[in-house]
């Protein structure tokens, strides 16, 4: 009997995201409180004017449903298409900006497409890696930006957006196999206006890509306009050989209802003093962050318990030069079996509180080693769902580009140790 083709195409995904937004949990809850709210007023109606009204009423309720659930279709729509006028994705576009042919990498062989990607730092345990950190130097936005500030923030309009302070990379310099890293800061919302709004036509088809980073090379980070804030991805493998891949909501500031590696954060600032004195300060906040969105606790002592490995730095040509701090994380005591568990009850304790939190739409776990690129940008991988039932399946997705920059860290670090 020939083997059942589990594989998902990206269009049916689609199609499947555009049916299934106005039923996800925030929409659903939204549109019962509205509909219970017409069926009390509706009762009160019918009362007081007798059965004679029941007619037109039910009328009326349908009617006010019916646009309730036309309106969710419509914001979903939005959502999916937003990320694609903000950031374009497309090589073939970016290619004729940036003709500097050591941005493209391929994964698989010369027949992919591959992706853009600047590498400042890669896996090297002999380098030393010391941190310049200035948190009292807050990034200055350039005077154009600054008049547009407003319009490219609208880009937004379908995201979930809240501001805070964000570390800035400010500077990579390499001499004699020391690496010195200088931070500064900036905010979120500067980065909302600067690298996830790099494509967004302001006026008149002018873009900030087209203005600061029109190629043939990216600015070096100490001359970029952008906010270039530092991001962090982790990829975590269990106890079983299984890493966890989160996929994003449809309205995340970016990615979304892509696949992203399983921690893929920027560095949460505790406050302005808040000073960061090496790598192991970024590394402590790492942890925090795995804790805040997959809900696995790893402690400060590392021993037996987990190993953590810093598998580089680079920059992600499509958002204009973001910077990413690339981490694999191995646990050596919690399975998928335990960790499914754990994350479901995590998920509904996050429900109960209304947590403010840019939530994931699932998780999978998958096996590593099957990830295949595919032509259209997409990966193909052997995963079973998290979040919901547990269907081992191959699936097709898109992931975000800075998943397969530490995709090709993680294959760099896999071949020094074996």
């Amino acid at each position: 009997m020939p083997k059942k083709d589990n594989t998902y195409s990206s269009s049916w995904n689609k199609i499947v995201q555009f049916v299934t937004g106005p039923f996800q949990y925030s929409s659903i809850r939204k549109t019962a409180v509205f509909f219970l709210i017409n069926v009390i007023i509706s009762t009160g109606f019918i009362l007081w004017f007798g059965k004679e009204a029941l007619g037109t009423t039910i009328s009326v309720v349908l009617g006010f449903f019916l646009s309730k659930v036309g309106l969710s279709l419509y914001d979903t729509v939005k959502m999916i298409l937003e990320d694609k006028k903000k950031c374009r994705r497309d090589n073939d576009f970016l290619a004729k900006i940036y003709k500097n042919g050591h941005y493209l990498h391929h994964l698989n062989s010369e027949n992919d497409k591959g992706f853009l990607y600047e590498e400042l730092i890669p896996h090297n345990n002999n380098s030393l890696i010391i941190t310049i950190d200035h948190p009292d130097k807050m990034m200055e936005l350039d005077p154009l930006i600054q008049t547009y500030y407003a319009e490219i923030f609208g880009a937004h309009k379908a995201s979930y957006v809240e501001n805070n302070i964000t570390l800035k990379l400010s500077d990579v310099s390499y001499s004699n196999n020391i690496y010195k890293i200088s931070f500064s800061r900036s905010t979120y919302y500067h980065h909302l206006v600067t690298n996830r709004a790099i494509d967004f036509p302001i006026k008149n088809g002018l873009t900030l890509r087209g203005l600061f980073e029109y190629g043939p090379t990216l600015k070096p980070l100490k001359e970029s306009k952008m906010s270039n804030h530092l991001g962090m991805i982790a990829f975590i493998e269990l106890s079983d050989g299984k890493v966890i891949f989160p996929k994003r909501q449809t309205n995340s500031t970016t990615s979304k209802n892509l696949i992203t590696g399983s921690i893929a954060s920027r560095v949460v600032l505790d406050g302005p003093e808040d000073k960061i004195t090496g790598l192991e300060d970024i590394e402590k906040k790492l942890i925090k962050t795995i804790d805040k969105r997959l809900g696995i606790k790893l402690n400060d002592d590392k021993s037996s318990h987990y190993q953590i490995v810093f598998l580089g730095l680079g920059r992600d040509v499509y958002e204009g030069g973001k910077p990413h701090f690339f981490y694999y994380i191995k646990i050596n005591d919690l399975n998928s079996d335990d960790f499914i568990k754990n994350y479901r009850q995590y998920q509904k304790d996050m429900l109960k509180k209304q947590t403010d939190m840019d939530m994931d739409k699932m998780v999978y776990l998958c096996e590593i080693n099957s990830i295949e690129l595919k032509k259209n940008y997409s990966v193909k991988l052997k995963c079973c769902q998290a979040s919901k039932k547990i269907l081992k399946h191959i699936i097709t997705v898109k992931p975000e580009m800075s998943f397969l920059g530490a995709y090709k860290h993680y294959r760099d670090y896999r071949k020094t140790i074996e």
